[in-house]
């Protein structure tokens, strides 16, 4: 397929292709926010793929639902203003238990909005995001919204749980 691109109207179902869109965002927006060689992560595969996966850039939603797709990035991912996003990060612990889960959130809404509008201020928009949060990575490595002793418990710690919410969408 490759060079094959595809127009997906509003009225077809087509749920391996939006898996795939968002594997394929989230691999992208990760490899490049942490500049990591995605190829020495690759483990041989045991078999050969079931189905080709089409690339992000072969997708684009067209008709009524590519239209609200467009509408709700200019008119709300754009307009989204990520300081409050980010203020968990920056200063710990946030003013509620769950808040680093919305920055994922939007991350997930705006790169998949991004994929088919193509709109240069969405993309820098992402792109910013992503810097300043990572920016907040400490040097163990955790990227999250919890002070030391409350970080990725499951135990009887008030609110512990909740920062393994929040890693479910950053």
């Amino acid at each position: 397929m490759k060079g094959a691109t595809m127009t997906i109207e509003s009225s077809v179902n087509q749920p391996l292709c939006w898996a795939a869109l968002g594997l394929a965002l989230s691999l992208t927006l990760h490899g490049a926010a942490a500049e990591l060689d995605p190829a020495s992560l690759r483990v041989p595969a045991k078999m050969p793929d079931a189905a080709e996966v089409l690339s992000p850039a072969a997708i684009h939603m067209d008709g009524w639902l590519g239209e609200r797709i467009t509408a709700n990035a200019r008119n709300r991912l754009l307009k989204v203003d990520l300081e409050p996003l980010l203020a968990g990060f920056r200063k710990k612990p946030g003013n509620h238990p769950w808040i680093g889960e919305h920055i994922g959130k939007w991350l997930h809404a705006a790169t998949l909005a991004w994929a088919n509008t193509g709109d240069p201020r969405l993309r820098e928009k992402l792109d910013d995001a992503v810097i300043e949060l990572l920016k907040t990575q400490e040097a163990d490595g955790y990227l999250g919204t919890y002070l030391p002793d409350k970080r990725l418990g499951l135990d009887d710690r008030p609110n512990a749980d909740w920062d393994v919410w929040s890693h479910k969408y950053n």
